[in-house]
Parts: C-alpha cells; sequence; structure tokens
C-alpha cells in the first residue's frame, strides 16, 4: 500500500425505491401520545416455561437475556423476546441454589447444592447461538455443605459464599484462593449481602452486621420470625421475614425500622430493589388451610415505594401458581421465578401520561442507557434523568461551549464540545474523572470501542485515547492534504474546500463564537465515525488449535468522502472508501449480526447507502459488496439512523421512518427494505435528535424530550388503544372490532404472540371463529 493511501474508485450502489409494506402507517406526533401511554397491567408481559424442574434462581444479564437455575442442576441463558433457552450449563452434580453476574469481569457465579460455587465466562451470551453442556472455567471448593447464597464486593473484587455448614466463606475471584473464613456465625447464614464497608448476614433469629475487611461482627438484630431475604438500598437494608414483615436497617445510625406489617397466611421468600421500588416475593403458607387434600400454594409479588420515608405499599401482583423463589431486575423489566417451573417478565414501564423530559435551551444531542437518559442543550450543561421516575437527576457542568455529542459505555459518560475538550464522567455521579488535554478544533463526533475513545474534529483529524489511562494512542489526519487547503485560505480564520460554504471558525477575540450546525456543514470536518472490529482465525501452532487475531477498523466520514482506516498502520494507513458527488455524510453506522456486517451511510439528500462488509481481510486487498441506496428522506438530510437484526430507524428534521429489511441473497441485492411507520408532525421547529433504548424511543424537539414505547406505537391502532388484556377483552366484544381487516386480525395475533398474552390469543381466535360464522 502506498504511503500516503490509497486513492479508491467511487464504489456505487443499486439505488431502489424502498417498497411500503401493506400495514406502513402515517402517524402524528399526537396519535403516537395518545396510543403510545403506557398501562401497567397485572398480567405480566411474558410468561417462560422453562422446562426444567423447580426454579431456584433466576439473574438477569440484560433485559433480554437471563441466567435461571433449578432442581435438575442445570443453568440455562435464556432469550426472553425468542422465549427459548440459548446456553445450556451442566457442571454441577445438584440444584443450583443462587446465580450473581459480574458485569465488570464478564463472569456468571453459581453456588450449588454440591457444597461448590462455580465460575463461567459469559463474555459472549448477548450474542451466543444454542450450546449444551457448557462448562465452567473455575471452581471454588471449600464448603462441607450446600451454598446457600453468594455476593461480590464490586470494589475489592472479593466474591462472598454461604453455607448451610455455618460458615461464609471470602474468595479472590480472580486466583479463587480463599482469604477468610467466618465461623462464628453460630446458625445457617441463608443470605448475603455486601453494602459500603459491610456484610449483612441473614439467619433464622435475625441480621448479622459485620466487617467487610475481617468478617469481624459489628452489631446484631435480633427479629421476631427468621429472615428469608435481604436487599440493600442506599444506605438502607430492607430485610424479608417468614411472617411477612419487612425490616429496614439505616446504615448510618443501625436503627431498627418496621416497614410492613406481617401476615400470618404470607411469608416473604425473596427481594430486590430497583429504581426507588422495592418488589417482593412472597407465598401463600398452608397452616391451618389444608382441609380436603393440598391447597396450591399461591405467589404474590409486593411493590414498596422508596422514594420517600412513607414505604408505601402500591401494588400486589396475583403471580406464581407456587412459591416465588426468586426475583431479579434489569431496565424496564422485573424477573419472577417460582417452584411453578415458570419465570414470569413483568414490564415495569409507568402508567402516567406520555414522559417528558424538559430543558431551558434547545436540546443538541441525546444518549441513553437502561435507566437513564443523558441530554445536552444550549446550556452548555449535560443533565440525566431517571427513565422510571423521570426526574431530574444531576447537571453535569464543565463545558465552557455547547456539547455537541455524548456517548455512555459501562459506567462512563463522554462528552464532546465546541470548546475543543471531552470530558470523562462517572454517568451515576457526575463527577468529572478527566479532562482529555484541549485541542486545536471542536469536537463533533465521538466513537467508544472496548477501552478505546475515537475523537473526530472539525479539521480532519481523529485521535485516539486509551479510556483507563487518558493517553494518547495515536492520531490520524490527511496531513497534506489539509497544509494544501490551509495555503489557499485567503483570510485568517477562513477555510477554503470544496464545499460551497465556507465559514469563520477563528477563535481570534471579536470573533464569533462557531455553531454546532455551522461547523457540521464545513467539508474539512469529521461529522461522524464508526468502529468496525474483525476477528481473524488462522490455525495454532504447538498446543493452541487457532489462533484469533483482532484487528480495529475505522470509518470517518469528511464532506462528500468515506475513508477507511486501518488502525494498526500508521497516520497514512487508509483507503477513500466511497465519494458520494459532492453530497455531504452526515451520519456513519456499524452493525454486525450473527449472519452479516452492515456499513449505512446517509447523506443530506436524505439517501442512506449500505454494504457488506463482513469479508475484507485488509485495506489494501479491499473486497467489499456494495448493497442498496434507500432515498429513505428526500430532499431532506439524515439526521439519525438506529438499525438492529430486522428494522432500521431512520428521521430528518420532519419525519420519522421505520423500516423492516431482509437479506437476500441474489445477485442485484441482498438488502430488501420495507417502509412500515411514519412518524410526523413535530412542530415548526421540528426535530432535533432521536435516541432509541431497547423498545424505548426519545425524540428531541426544541427543548422537550418525548418518550415512546417503540413495541406500542408499532401495534395496530386498534390493539395500542386497548393495550391491557381487560381492555383488550372489553374492544373485542364491542361492534368497534368487527371492523378490524384481516391484516388487522393477523397483527393483533402478532402483537398478543409477542407479549405472551396466550389466553388473549384464544379469546379473539374464538371471537374470529364467532364471526365468521356468523357471517
Amino acid at each position: 500500500m502506498s504511503k500516503e493511501g490509497v486513492e479508491l474508485v467511487s464504489i456505487s450502489t443499486n439505488v431502489i425505491v424502498p417498497v411500503e409494506s401493506s400495514s406502513h402507517r402515517v402517524v402524528s406526533l399526537e396519535e403516537a401520545a395518545i396510543s403510545s401511554i403506557p398501562i401497567i397491567d397485572s398480567e405480566c408481559s411474558i410468561r417462560l416455561n422453562c422446562l426444567q424442574k423447580e426454579i431456584l434462581t433466576v439473574c438477569a444479564h440484560s433485559d433480554k437475556r437471563i441466567f435461571v437455575g433449578s432442581e435438575d442442576t442445570s443453568i440455562r441463558l435464556w432469550d426472553v423476546p425468542k422465549q427459548n433457552w440459548v446456553w445450556s450449563m451442566k457442571d454441577h452434580s445438584k440444584a443450583i441454589t443462587c446465580i450473581i453476574v459480574d458485569h465488570k469481569r464478564k463472569l456468571m457465579i453459581s453456588g450449588s447444592q454440591d457444597n461448590s460455587v462455580r465460575l463461567w465466562n459469559i463474555a459472549e451470551c448477548e450474542t451466543a447461538e444454542k450450546q449444551m453442556d457448557i462448562k465452567s472455567i473455575k471452581a471454588f471448593q471449600g464448603h462441607k455443605k450446600p451454598i446457600t447464597s453468594l455476593c461480590l464486593d464490586e470494589i475489592t473484587g472479593t466474591l462472598f459464599s454461604a453455607s448451610e455448614d455455618a460458615t461464609v466463606k471470602g474468595w479472590n475471584i480472580e486466583t479463587g484462593e480463599c482469604i477468610m473464613s467466618i465461623i462464628d456465625i453460630k446458625e445457617v447464614p441463608k443470605c448475603i449481602k455486601v453494602n459500603g464497608k459491610f456484610l449483612y448476614v441473614a439467619t433464622v433469629s435475625g441480621l448479622q452486621k459485620r466487617s467487610i475487611l475481617t468478617g469481624e461482627a459489628i452489631q446484631e438484630f435480633p427479629t421476631p420470625s427468621p429472615v428469608n431475604a435481604l436487599e440493600p438500598f442506599q444506605e438502607d437494608v430492607f430485610i424479608g421475614l417468614e411472617d411477612g414483615s419487612i425490616y429496614s436497617i439505616n446504615g448510618s445510625d443501625s436503627t431498627l425500622v418496621n416497614e410492613l406489617k406481617g401476615n400470618d397466611d404470607w411469608a416473604i421468600h425473596s427481594i430486590v430493589s430497583h429504581r426507588e421500588r422495592l418488589y417482593c416475593g412472597t407465598y401463600e403458607k398452608l397452616i391451618g388451610k389444608a382441609k380436603k387434600g393440598v391447597v396450591p400454594i399461591k405467589g404474590r409479588i409486593l411493590i414498596l415505594d422508596l422514594s420517600n420515608k412513607k414505604r408505601e405499599c402500591l401494588q400486589k401482583l396475583d403471580a406464581h401458581a407456587h412459591k416465588i423463589t426468586s426475583l431479579t431486575a434489569f431496565g424496564n423489566y422485573l424477573f419472577s421465578g417460582s417452584f411453578d417451573k415458570m419465570v414470569f417478565v413483568w414490564n415495569l414501564t409507568p402508567s402516567d401520561d406520555v414522559p417528558l423530559y424538559e430543558h431551558e435551551k434547545e436540546v443538541v444531542c441525546t444518549t441513553a442507557t437502561g435507566t437513564h437518559l443523558f441530554s445536552s442543550s444550549g446550556k452548555r450543561t449535560i443533565t440525566s434523568f431517571d427513565l422510571h421516575t423521570r426526574k431530574k437527576l444531576k447537571e453535569f457542568k464543565g463545558h465552557e461551549q455547547t456539547v455537541s455529542c455524548l456517548v455512555e459505555s459501562d459506567g462512563l459518560l463522554f462528552s464532546g464540545s465546541l470548546d475543543k475538550t471531552v470530558r470523562i464522567w462517572d454517568a451515576l455521579t457526575g463527577n468529572c474523572l478527566r479532562v482529555l488535554p484541549k485541542a486545536k478544533a471542536p469536537i463533533l463526533c465521538l466513537s467508544v470501542s472496548d477501552d478505546m475513545l475515537y475523537v473526530g474534529y472539525e479539521n480532519r483529524l481523529i485521535e485516539f485515547y486509551d479510556i483507563q489511562t487518558g493517553e494518547l494512542r495515536g492520531k490520524k489526519d490527511y496531513s497534506e492534504e489539509k497544509q494544501k487547503k490551509q495555503r489557499n485560505s485567503i483570510a485568517t480564520g477562513m477555510t477554503t474546500s470544496d464545499s460551497s460554504t465556507n465559514l469563520l471558525t477563528s477563535s481570534e477575540p471579536g470573533s464569533p463564537e462557531p455553531t454546532l450546525k455551522s461547523l457540521q456543514s464545513k467539508a474539512t470536518s469529521i461529522t461522524s465515525m464508526a468502529v468496525y472490529e474483525q476477528a481473524i482465525i488462522t490455525p495454532g501452532d504447538g498446543d493452541r488449535l487457532r489462533k484469533v487475531n483482532r484487528k480495529t477498523y475505522l470509518f470517518s466520514a469528511t464532506g462528500d468522502t468515506v475513508t477507511l482506516w486501518d488502525m494498526e498502520e500508521g497516520e497514512t494507513g487508509y483507503v477513500k472508501f466511497f465519494k458520494n458527488g459532492k453530497i455531504p455524510i452526515t451520519l456513519l453506522k456499524v452493525y454486525k449480526s450473527r449472519e452479516f456486517t452492515l456499513l449505512l451511510a446517509s447523506d443530506k439528500s436524505g439517501n442512506i447507502h449500505s454494504w457488506d462488509i463482513r469479508q475484507f481481510s485488509d485495506i489494501q486487498s479491499l473486497q467489499i459488496l456494495p448493497l442498496v441506496s434507500i432515498p429513505a428522506h428526500p430532499n431532506q438530510a439524515v439526521m439519525t439512523m438506529h438499525i438492529d437484526d430486522n428494522s432500521l430507524i431512520s428521521s430528518s428534521k420532519e419525519n420519522i421512518k421505520i423500516w423492516s429489511y431482509t437479506m437476500l441473497e441474489n445477485k442485484d441485492s441482498i438488502l430488501d427494505p420495507k417502509l412500515v411507520l411514519t412518524l410526523k408532525d413535530f412542530g415548526k421547529k421540528g426535530l432535533m435528535d432521536v435516541c432509541l433504548q431497547d423498545d424505548l424511543i426519545f425524540v428531541s424537539m426544541g427543548n422537550i424530550i418525548k418518550q415512546f414505547n417503540l413495541s406500542i406505537l408499532m401495534a395496530p391502532t386498534a390493539v395500542k388503544r386497548n393495550f391491557s388484556v381487560q381492555r383488550l377483552r372489553k374492544f373485542l366484544k364491542s361492534e368497534e372490532s368487527s371492523q378490524l381487516s384481516q391484516e388487522d386480525w393477523r397483527e393483533l395475533l402478532y402483537f398478543l404472540l409477542a407479549y405472551g398474552l396466550t389466553d388473549a390469543v384464544k379469546y379473539v381466535m374464538n371471537k374470529k371463529k364467532y364471526q365468521h360464522q356468523r357471517s
């Protein structure tokens, strides 16, 4: 490859006009607001029949995949939307009693009645395909009786295990060495949890508070009934008792407070806190009730409000047909496991009006996680919101000019600004952890991959930093081309380019402050970046079966050109991948699925170009298959793109479009998009930004952000307004349902099946059959 980079002939793609699906609908913002009001239903969203023996423990890895441990000695990883398991893990010889997930180290830890604790590598579990009999990577041996509970101290990396042998052991999770053994508990520890500097141990007679470093007992709290479960929340610790009561211990003054009075008919078995709510799994006791035969045990979930000191019981959900043994929560979902061999999935979306997040000035950019929404506005600050309570949490202050881009990764928030700095924040506390050295040009885009942060500047420069140390690892720049353009400049602070718009960006005294919009219009600006990581597998040598080398490539957009960089090469290790005929590129996206890897590039004329990039191994022998160009938003710049396995969401200033697509293996095209939904009418100011997180879509307009549920928006209109099972049945009994077309009936059934509402499906089928007979 030439040291100056390879100049590639423009790669053309097939321009196609996407076909509208038969169910394509155009929905105004007002209609979307009415139909997207989420309704909390006493019916769960999905019922997983786990086909295992009694379920003893459930632990969520994400809101889509959960680990389920049962009496049959197996652990299974379940894909919740597909309602099927993808991993079967068998290394224990007896029932699985407890499971926890270490997201930081990408480990799952399990305890069993076989007296052992085992570690499992779950680095690939989000994209895993079906596998059986996966083996653990490490076993901790030392207990003489079954394991009852596990917990992890994130700070020290110490794993604690409790056992029926009346001991609690501490392990170094990296080496497997036992570094602590607490033997003075005197009773079987039923549950253990870490909160701050303390280890809490629940027993039959009460709760013990111990030092996390030495295991020494600090204080004991006798209780009127055996403690079955405990859960920390901020400085407090909540305990659930056999008599159905709930107590809390305040971490500062160590006082025991009765939060919920007991009920002789119900016992609490498991509790979990999530988004200022305490969820308690209970079961109905049989004392004095059995008359003829065995009376079934029922499971119920109690929901307590932790947002204030009243601790009110908000709701009671009659759930399982047997004892609820485990609760776990992630994102917008609560998962409950039971002796009835079922896992229920509950949607925790709040039930009031359409979510609204207000700002003092216009919103510039947004990003979201499973629990928080982050946004920047013209106020030069970043604001975080709780997605459940919708309350404003914190303001991140420090930037001196407009924040132009936000990226969240593993609890860190990265912000780039027109003040030429990048700041790294703790996403939860709002503390600024690091400020990268001030650059020579404003920052327009950021991208994060593993431990590397990529920064795109207004002056064609790309730098990449080590996230952990903040060290500059390298940079990419068209240095010679840039110098030529600068020599042709006719005035201080002016930059000439192929673009017809030349804008003042000088920071000299008296010069106007540049705006984000003006900088994005410059042909010298890095407007978007996308990282592609490729695993190259070659035959091994010696004892190694194979070698896996990982290569990192970076696509960057400047003006009408997409450039591909080999990150292992020097500053000139690049090729000009695509030229768009003087139409500026606005966004780049790389999406990798199990079957294909797509590169998408959008432009200011409203087109979305696509390529299949899974085949190439290096940029010297570049072979990339062009797919199609979609005129998604004619004569409107594409502002945002989001893509998953079967859908694409794009937006312009006037509308949001949702596409379904399939991959067709033929000579003409392997990408077949169909337009499903158009969301329009965003007012005079139009759309500013669109952000997607799971099934939630956040739409920025002026100084407000509105939140919609994508699943409900995609459902037929008749279903959206009758989202709860009770309302749906009432609707189906009405004359209005007789107006549904065949296509509406089909979509209705698909919608109900997706939410696991099998009873409603049967009802719909019977209703349709009755109508057919009547006609």
